[in-house]
């Protein structure tokens, strides 16, 4: 047994042998695993070390520890990284790669081995099952470096995630079933049955208590320590409760954590406010980077010490004994990966909206599958068997296999593919690039001759280098556009050029406070879907964030409006459905006032945005193309204020807060920086204006449950009436107010006209317009708490100078002068 020292010591030595092997493999040019494995097997050939560290493998609680922090280390650390959000396009296959390319390479890994070695049925599917996962970092690389479709980035991660889970779950059972050495079918059904409740157990369990305990995450002001303490008590706390207490799948249950927390950080579900993307006024980093950088080291460690230990445990006598069975799993393995990779995934382009992916693609996801630290992270969870060793072996020097000969030829499978060739459009964004970081760079040379001291000669070489670049890098901008250029490429072109603009623009709105966390990133990721869809398919996605067009969303759509019914049925279930329906109001109109923003922000500079060349036609197509998504978005704020005016109403009110209130924060943030104010008086005064902020993120979607706007309501909005009391005149004016509908596209007031009629408006938008050079221009917007005529009630009738118009149908309540003087003279 070991003493508390020498267990210490131990520690401290695998972290320094892994360190310092982590340099010599960089140095060397070798793979991490393969060089932590050498070195287990030189430390193994010490006594002393080998002492120590072969104790430590053999110690009974060993699987103990690797079973709960080794396990949920690794899984936790790969779901919380995972982007959730594009699930909306990508759940279905991923769930059919996982679950049913889970299986499928199972058997046909477990049954050819089954079929050419003397091992058991379970023994050779628990084979399967711990080569499953793949580690697809590598391909993913490879990927992003050859501007490869985002989506394979996403089914490859979440494959590789879900056979994680998949295999750490099935191999406890296939285990038990090598122990008992005897697998009945009734044995086999209850097994299933089992796996079926670990794994909806653990899910269940994960989600539930992530959802508890993880709102605490979202309603509090961000930090580092509280996030990262509360990440390792979910972890490990979700694990050891669905492992030890409920007897369920503690992967699992650290799945669903993982997933539901990033969620949270990376879909706008927290109550940041728009700095914490940046720096702090102190220099501080954002807490989510530290928190994945966290979660990132210590999977790190994890895979390190693993394969470290694995060296220290590997029996050498047994490792030429078991060779025809390194090759008998090998093949299995390639063969199991080709019919998943070349066969099921042919058939995933059937679902909806799934697009073909190329032969060649798959190539580079098949030939980069390579096996990662998960298969011996779960053997050594096993703990001591008969076959341990032969496992161990065989398992090892396949992963070992697969990291030497795959990713050292990897390369060369790309080059013959030719996919390490650019596109064309991939060659026009690299010379653009080039030529605005070059003309930035000319620009900046004065800079250095500041203050006198810098030698004019090397600034005037640096701009003459500098100016030769340029003119360089335009010449063959302007020959690739003479030779390939044409009207479609051109126009994908300049789409790119204006989605990056939008975006510049939602990162400004952001910062500055005109939308919410949640907004901005829905349109940034809409923006990120249309630019992927012009490089990688020319052209521009049917939809991205709104898709109410298609038949089966809208029978979705019509379900939420039945349970939003339905739940008002329950005890405190109209304030809940109440709730609900202004979280989703509110969502889907600040998206669409932001895409109204940014489509007027775009059709304002769409000239200066296109360089000089480009085809007027072209201009004029991107043109046509926002003004329409201009239109859809004014469309549906009109939509959302006629059904919530009252809502939208409160939502305005709340924007011009937080924009008063960050106009504060940069300017306490400027003096603090320029040293004007003190740290202590500007962090106080900064944090109290945070709280406020959050405040006001905290509990702007609940104002709508509570407005309700009656008659002396809108009263109380005009100045004329503030000083009246409306518990005594209230119902002497209420039977004066004459309510009225409208149809949309009604004239109420005419530019002209002459007017002594008040009206309140209760629902509906109403836009202003004013007749100038011959034609409308719109200069403002009524909805629900507005009004118009208050003049006619003090004096002469008045001639308006401005048209309202009915955008929706509204509704009104009209007071005439005549009236008015009879309530003036009841209440004077």
């Amino acid at each position: 047994m070991f003493s508390t020292i020498e267990f210490i010591n131990t520690i401290i030595g695998l972290l320094l042998v892994t360190t310092l092997t982590l340099t010599i493999s960089k140095r060397l040019a070798l793979p991490i695993p393969v060089t932590l494995v050498g070195l287990g097997i030189i430390l193994n050939q010490f006594a002393l070390p080998s002492q120590f560290l072969t104790g430590l493998v053999t110690h009974p609680e060993f699987p103990q520890v690797i079973t709960f922090i080794f396990l949920p280390t690794l899984i936790f650390e790969a779901a919380m990284k995972w982007e959730v959000r594009p699930l909306r396009f990508t759940l279905l296959p991923i769930a059919l790669l996982a679950i049913i390319g889970f299986l499928g390479f199972t058997l046909i890994v477990g049954l050819l081995i089954k079929l050419t070695t003397p091992l058991t049925l379970p023994e050779s599917l628990l084979f399967g099952v711990l080569l499953s996962p793949t580690d697809p970092r590598l391909t993913v690389t490879w990927f992003k470096s050859l501007s490869a479709p985002k989506r394979l980035f996403i089914l490859l991660e979440g494959e590789s995630l879900c056979h994680h889970a998949l295999a750490m779950v099935a191999a406890k059972i296939l285990f038990s079933l090598v122990i008992i050495d005897t697998y009945p079918l009734a044995t086999l059904w209850q097994e299933w049955e089992g796996f079926l409740w670990q794994l909806g157990g653990g899910l269940l369990i994960g989600w539930s208590t992530t959802l508890l305990l993880g709102g605490i995450l979202t309603r509090r002001e961000r930090n580092t320590f509280i996030e990262i303490s509360l990440t390792l008590i979910l972890v490990y706390g979700n694990f050891l409760l669905a492992e030890e207490w409920l007897q369920v799948s503690g992967v699992m249950a650290t799945l669903a954590t993982g997933l539901t927390l990033s969620q949270f950080f990376n879909s706008g579900f927290t109550l940041s406010t728009p700095y914490r993307l940046a720096t702090t006024p102190t220099g501080t980093l954002n807490p989510d980077k530290y928190l994945s950088q966290v979660w990132e080291y210590l999977a790190q460690l994890t895979s390190a010490l693993a394969f470290l230990l694995v060296g220290v445990s590997l029996p050498l006598p047994l490792l030429f004994d078991s060779l025809e069975l390194v090759a008998i799993v090998m093949l299995a393995l390639w063969l199991g990966r080709a019919l998943i990779v070349y066969g099921f995934m042919s058939l995933l382009t059937l679902l909806p909206y799934q697009k073909h992916i190329g032969w060649r693609h798959r190539t580079v996801m098949y030939w980069g599958s390579l096996r990662g630290a998960a298969a011996v992270v779960i053997l050594f969870s096993l703990g001591q068997f008969p076959q341990g060793n032969l496992f161990l072996t065989v398992v090892t020097v396949t992963i070992l296999l697969t990291i030497l000969v795959q990713e050292f030829t990897l390369t060369k499978v790309i080059r013959w593919l030719r996919l390490n060739q650019p596109s064309l459009i991939e060659r026009f964004l690299r010379l653009e690039g080039l030529l605005t970081a070059q003309q930035r760079a000319l620009e900046r040379i004065p800079e250095f001759q500041q203050g006198g001291l810098f030698s004019a000669r090397i600034a005037e070489q640096q701009a003459l280098h500098c100016q030769h670049n340029i003119n360089d890098t335009r010449h063959r901008l302007t020959t690739l556009r003479e030779q390939v250029l044409d009207p479609e490429l051109e126009q994908r072109l300049l789409f790119l050029r204006v989605f990056a603009a939008e975006t510049v623009l939602y990162h400004d709105m952001f910062v500055k406070g005109h939308l919410s966390e949640r907004a901005y990133r829905n349109l940034t990721y809409s923006i990120e879907l249309q630019s992927e869809s012009i490089r990688q398919e020319g052209q521009l996605p049917k939809f991205t964030l709104h898709y109410q067009t298609h038949a089966w969303w809208q029978q979705l759509f019509k379900l939420k409006q039945l349970f939003w019914q339905g739940l008002e049925y329950l005890p405190s279930g109209r304030r809940w459905s109440t709730q609900l329906q202004a979280w989703h109001t509110a969502k889907d109109y600040e998206q669409a006032w932001g895409r109204h923003q940014g489509n007027l922000y775009i059709l304002s500079r769409l000239d200066d945005i296109a360089q000089p060349g480009v085809r007027p036609q072209t201009i004029e197509k991107i043109r046509s193309h926002y003004r329409r998504w201009h239109d859809s978005a004014r469309a549906r704020i009109d939509h959302t204020t006629e059904q919530f005016s009252e809502f939208v109403t409160a939502m305005q009110i709340q924007l011009a807060q937080r924009l008063v209130l960050h106009a504060e924060r940069e300017a306490l943030t400027e003096q603090a920086n320029a040293g004007f104010l003190p740290t202590g008086i500007a962090q106080h005064l900064i944090k109290e204006l945070d709280t406020q902020l959050q405040e006001q993120t905290a509990n702007w979607y609940t104002i709508a449950a509570h407005l309700r706007l009656e008659p002396t309501q809108l009263l109380r909005n005009l100045p004329l009436f503030k000083q009246w009391s409306m518990d005594h005149c209230g119902p002497q004016i209420v039977p004066y107010l004459k309510f009225r509908t409208l149809k949309a596209q009604e004239i109420l007031i005419k530019q002209g006209q002459l007017n002594d009629t008040l009206f309140l408006v209760v629902h509906g938008v109403i836009r202003v317009s004013r007749l100038e050079n011959g034609q409308d221009k719109d200069v403002a917007t009524l909805m629900a708490g507005d009004y118009v005529g208050e003049e006619a009630l003090l004096g002469d009738r008045i001639y308006h100078t401005a048209t309202y118009r009915t955008v929706t149908p509204c509704s009104v309540y009209e007071l005439q002068r005549a009236d008015f003087e009879k309530i003036r003279a009841a209440c004077p």
